[in-house]
């Protein structure tokens, strides 16, 4: 294989594809918990957090809480690699638009996860 010629490029990228194509689904089921890595405003958003989902799944307008400091926040949005999509679910890097805490509420580190949880 070589960079410099591109030889073997091709079949590497099929491979990877492959395995990629038998890897098992990600399985949905368990608690919801996403650690908060950043916090930010974007104008017209809101407060927008980033994380990997860790456990469960999460979609427009569920109801979370934010460990540990209680508070209660809704999902206005989420966003995957730059797309607007309905859910997130285990394992995702996903960028989730807030209702109802600000920026300055929020910290690394903090958890999102469902009431009661």
């Amino acid at each position: 294989m070589s960079t410099k010629t591109g030889e073997g490029i091709a079949e590497l990228k099929a491979a990877l594809a492959t395995a990629i194509a038998e890897l098992p689904p990600r399985a949905t089921g368990g608690v919801f918990r996403l650690p908060i890595d950043r916090v930010f405003t974007l104008k017209g958003f809101g407060t927008i957090v980033t994380g990997t989902v860790l456990g469960g799944e999460v979609a427009l307008e569920d109801e979370l809480v934010v460990r540990p400091r209680g508070l209660a926040a809704r999902v206005r949005g989420i966003n995957i690699h730059g797309a607007a999509v309905d859910r997130a679910i285990a394992g995702h890097r996903a960028a989730l638009n807030l209702v109802g805490v600000a920026v300055e509420d929020l910290a690394r580190g903090d958890l999102l996860a469902r009431p009661g949880r």
